[in-house]
């Protein structure tokens, strides 16, 4: 890959002038490619957001009520639901009417069967 030994993991997005390459999954570090072309090219600003403890270990002290999340809630979990919405939109044929309040899709019901786990007797959320 352009004189880059490839990682396991990786993505490579491919540009006109040159490429991106980041070998890990929260694509934190990157190479740009060709190497030998970019040499002049610094790294980016400096970090001014403080590091975390990690994205599972902010979740759970959160939900325990201690702290914050980098990303909160608030916008998190209207974030998941418009993502759950684009993903059953996918596999329906016409509009999607949704109710925000109850969290259902309203003229569909295979795509509100869709936005549901059914649970085993027993089990419930």
């Amino acid at each position: 890959m352009l004189g880059h030994p490839r990682g396991a993991w990786g993505d490579l997005l491919v540009g006109s002038k040159g490429s991106i390459y980041s070998d890990n999954p929260w694509n934190t570090t990157f190479v740009l490619l060709p190497k030998d072309k970019f040499l002049s090219i610094k790294a980016g600003p400096p970090q001014t957001i403080p590091p975390g403890s990690g994205h599972h270990h902010e979740w759970v002290e959160a939900c325990k009520g201690n702290g914050k999340t980098f990303s909160p809630f608030d916008i998190g979990g209207p974030l998941t639901e418009l993502m759950q919405l684009i993903n059953a939109s996918t596999l329906i044929e016409g509009p999607i009417e949704y109710d925000t309040h109850s969290g259902k899709i309203l003229n569909s019901s295979k795509a509100n069967d869709l936005m549901h786990r059914h649970y085993r007797s027993g089990w419930a959320l």
